[in-house]
This record gives structure tokens, sequence and C-alpha cells, in this order.
């Protein structure tokens, strides 16, 4: 794998080139390359930063089961809630 430096240095020699090209058009390419370049380094940086973080932390140990206990009788659940009354239909007795 290149080292950081290593492209920051084909940059600079990029951006330096660029600066003695006398044709635009390719001033503008080269001027594009290292950008690229510039982006390329910058998201490796950033990729191998998250990577080095992801393996410092330790996942804390999930253990749902106290968790959903506590949630499941702090609120009232809907089956004790108090159910309002409908109009009952009167049933007709025979006697």
């Amino acid at each position: 794998m290149l080292s950081t430096r290593y492209l920051l240095d084909h940059i600079d020699a990029l951006v330096r080139l660029s600066h003695e090209v006398k044709d635009r058009e390719a001033s503008a390419k080269l001027m594009e390359m290292a950008d690229e370049l510039r982006l390329m380094v910058h998201v490796t940086d950033i990729s191998e930063l998250a990577a080095t973080l992801n393996k410092d932390t330790t996942p804390a140990p999930v253990n749902t089961a106290p968790e959903a206990g506590r949630i499941a009788n702090s609120a009232p659940s809907e089956l004790t809630r108090a159910k309002p009354k409908g109009k009952t239909r009167k049933r007709h007795v025979n006697g």
C-alpha cells in the first residue's frame, strides 16, 4: 500500500507541473488529477481513523431482559387499561 506522504508528494508535483504548463486545458486536467488524489488520501485517512476508533471501543454487553421488564412495568399496558363502556344491547328474556 502506498504511504500518505508518497501520495502527497505526487499531488504537490502535479500542482507544480500544472502551474508550469502553458496549455490551460492540460493545466486544468493536472489540477483535477491532483484534487482527485487529494480526495482519495483524505477518504483513506478517515477510513483508517474510523477503523482505529472501532477497535478501541468495546461495545457494552447487551442485556435486554431487565430493561424490557422495567419498561413494560412502568407504563400501563393495553390489557390493564379501563375500556370505555359502550352501548350494550338489552337482551329480551322470555319469562
